[in-house]
């Protein structure tokens, strides 16, 4: 192992092994530094928060520069000017901003608790800045990119908050699901990332305390992989169970107790009850029954709240705990360090961060008592969300065909979305994809295929049904004054002249107040927002940088990670509607009916059907619970966001 450090290192460590206290137990970490780290994770989350408002504040600045949000719809803006540079230098000075808190500043604050050091946020953070110029190379800048990634992916290996939220869009799973050699090549990918992610735990450790480049960092990290992957293993079974067994006493004494005496107290007080503020004024007024219901909403918010900030309370240590454990591993694997007790740390330390625990709990009591009081203002819902059924029917029928359109409409969608495309000689018809060749086996696009071919077809999906292609005339006559079609100007035909022609159309069928005309290219819907206001016209995007609600269009259809709660207050402030694409997960369905947005797109309408009847008939204690998760479930992406 010795053959990787320098002689100067190798000096150092012997000096140190001399001179310093040894490591502490295991036993005492859990029972004298967890407040340490607390602190530490506390002071950390408090700064990458200010960080974080900072840096997304300067790209946005940077993003409208050029006179208007950059999205995915006009990215054409954004490379061909001077901001794209200056966007990646930016974005690459946050992320290495984040791994200096959140990897080198806890990677030292470790090192120095299992040595007898003084620790603290403000000294480690002191200490880690100046590391950054190490990872300055190639080495190193992987290591950090890795960081960023893969580790969102795979989930192996140091992660941040500031990706804590990544995930690859659904709708790009379900591509790579439909085609077997995209589903193998992505499984391959995933598995090298892992395996690359594990040669590297250690990586870190390696150049921070043994201050060696990031290269020789990642040959000792792998070294120690080879020799001890099984103490490794041994070592993270025993913290799993461990930490399963800490969750299960929690789960039972922070959950199911508490949730049971609630669930017995609500049985036969209705949900929903509407209680006037001003009967607070007279305590005659109320009857038993509202006391008691407010009584009952007062301790479901004291519940869920509680509940919820022991189990971050516990993601935080956790997390926090682990790195100590892996940095204890490491010194024991390059200088066979033997556990001991450190000098007990300062009382007054003790005292500050349990009052501070205690203040904290003291702030969710009283949050609790006044949102108990003021429920029924905080979960008014105004209007339902609409449901807009994806590709004409979703899963109920064939993608883009008639019989989708007509299942739409017996489930009461609200809308339906297709995608049209312009053929050989100037017709418009209703298909996905650039060929035929998933939906009818024909390997020909739109575009080079005229009416009477694409008529000649017969496309079917996964429901084994044959039908026709449908024109876009034949949509529009079937959706007048029924509901509302949703049309994507689709592929390299998506032009000026498509949009004229459709807009024409609709003219011709009196279909105005049943269409809107949205496309992923922002110019065209600019177009048709500047020569036809009259027509409703969208944006399709997937992210972006700055004010997304100025784009000039009437609603902005996002894809979900893109729909924080602070992007959907700013379409609607700005007078425009805010539509979720696509929803087709439990969690996303649940979510965004509870949410704020106007409308989801779905494949399947049914189960979204079916979750809304759900929320509309929860508890009282159930809509508190879920809205509180959905708060904390998007806390961070709302921090953290693009707009």
């Amino acid at each position: 192992m010795s053959d990787h450090l320098s002689k100067e290192n190798e000096k150092q460590n012997r000096s140190e092994e001399s001179s310093q206290p040894k490591m502490i137990s295991y036993r005492r970490l859990v029972y004298e530094f967890i407040p340490e780290l607390w602190g530490f994770q506390t002071f950390s989350g408090v700064a990458l928060m200010v960080l974080t408002a900072a840096s997304f504040a300067l790209l946005n600045w940077i993003a409208e520069a050029g006179g208007n949000a950059v999205t995915t719809a006009n990215l054409r803006s954004l490379i061909l000017s001077w901001r794209l540079p200056v966007i990646l230098a930016v974005g690459f000075v946050m992320v290495s901003l984040f791994v200096i808190v959140e990897i080198f500043a806890q990677i030292h604050n470790s090192y120095d608790i299992l040595n007898g050091r003084r620790a603290g946020f403000f000294r480690e953070l002191k200490k880690s800045v100046p590391e950054i110029r190490r990872f300055l190379n190639p080495a190193g800048i992987s290591l950090i990119m890795y960081v960023f990634f893969a580790v969102p992916i795979t989930g192996i290996g140091f992660s941040i908050r500031l990706t804590k939220s990544f995930s690859i869009p659904n709708f790009m799973l379900q591509a790579v699901g439909s085609k077997p050699y995209l589903a193998v090549g992505f499984a391959a990918l995933i598995i090298f990332l892992a395996f690359i992610g594990i040669r590297w735990l250690f990586a870190f450790h390696a150049v921070l305390i043994d201050q060696v480049h990031p290269r020789e960092g990642k040959k000792i990290s792998v070294h120690i992989i080879r020799q001890h992957w099984k103490t490794i293993l041994l070592h993270l079974l025993k913290y799993i169970l461990i930490l399963f067994l800490i969750y299960l006493l929690v789960y039972i004494f922070f959950d199911v107790i508490p949730r049971m005496l609630l669930v017995r107290e609500g049985t036969g007080l209705p949900p929903g009850y509407r209680i006037e503020l001003e009967q607070f004024q007279n305590d005659d007024s109320f009857s038993s029954m509202e006391t008691m219901l407010i009584r009952y909403r007062v301790g479901s918010f004291l519940y869920v709240l509680f509940n919820k900030y022991i189990n971050l309370l516990l993601a935080v240590l956790s997390s926090a705990y682990l790195v100590v454990l892996m940095t204890k591993d490491y010194l024991a694997f390059t200088r066979g360090a033997a556990s001991e007790f450190r000098p007990r740390p300062k009382r007054s330390s003790y005292r500050l961060k349990v009052a501070a625990f205690v203040g904290i709990f003291f702030l969710l009591a009283l949050a609790s008592l006044l949102m108990g009081a003021l429920y029924t203002s905080l979960f008014e819902k105004e209007k339902p969300v609409k449901i807009i059924a994806h590709r004409c029917g979703g899963s109920m029928a064939v993608e883009n065909s008639m019989e989708g359109i007509e299942c739409a409409i017996e489930h009461d969608c609200y809308g339906s979305e297709a995608d049209v495309q312009r053929t050989k000689d100037g017709f418009y018809v209703i298909h996905h994809d650039d060929t035929f060749k998933r939906m009818a086996g024909v390997s020909k696009a739109v575009k080079d295929m005229t009416l009477e071919e694409i008529r000649a077809l017969t496309i079917r999906d996964d429901h084994g049904e044959g039908v026709s292609v449908p024109e876009l005339a034949d949509l529009l006559d079937a959706i007048k004054g029924r509901e509302v079609l949703f049309i994507e100007l689709k592929g390299e035909t998506a032009d000026r002249k498509m949009a004229d022609d459709i807009v024409r159309m609709v003219g011709e069928k009196d279909c105005v107040e049943d269409v809107v005309l949205f496309s992923l290219k922002y110019d065209l819907v600019d177009h048709i927002e500047t020569a036809w206001p009259e027509i409703e016209t969208g944006v399709l995007v997937f992210a972006g940088l700055g004010g997304v609600e100025r784009l000039h269009c009437d609603l902005l259809i996002m894809e979900e990670e893109m729909a924080t709660d602070k992007r959907i207050d700013s379409i609607h402030q700005a007078g425009k509607k805010a539509i979720v694409w696509a929803v087709n997960t439990d969690y996303y369905m649940k979510l965004f009916l509870n949410s704020e947005v106007d409308a989801v797109i779905t494949d399947e309408v049914e189960l979204a059907g079916k979750i809304r009847e759900e929320l509309a008939s929860r508890t009282d204690l159930e809509v508190i619970e879920g809205s509180i998760d959905s708060v904390i479930n998007r806390l961070e992406s709302s921090i953290i966001d693009f707009g």
